[in-house]
């Protein structure tokens, strides 16, 4: 089972599947909902950070998954997808 360790200095979340002994006093064991809120929070501040042409080429389909969209659902589910990313990215005014 991975234990997780956060860095007291760094705020950095590690997971390891055993203790480090030399870096014991450096890394304090954490909880796996204290993990998952602190990964939640880090995303955020990350995404907090980018343009908004950067989130949207974060969220739009991988071409491979839009041809995939194209072949099995038609050109009006593929029009939805890359919409439903302009609505959530809207470009600024």
């Amino acid at each position: 089972m991975n234990q997780y360790f956060k860095d007291y200095f760094s705020g950095e979340i590690f997971c390891l599947p055993y203790e480090s002994k030399e870096k014991k006093s450096t890394f304090v064991s954490i909880s796996v909902e204290e993990y998952t809120q602190t990964a939640a929070k880090n995303e955020q501040i990350r995404r907090d950070g980018l343009t908004y042409a950067q989130r949207r080429a974060e969220d739009y389909p991988s071409i491979p998954d839009q041809l995939d969209i194209i072949f099995h659902s038609g050109l009006d589910a593929w029009k939805a997808a890359i919409q439903s990313v302009k609505d959530k990215n809207p470009k600024p005014t």
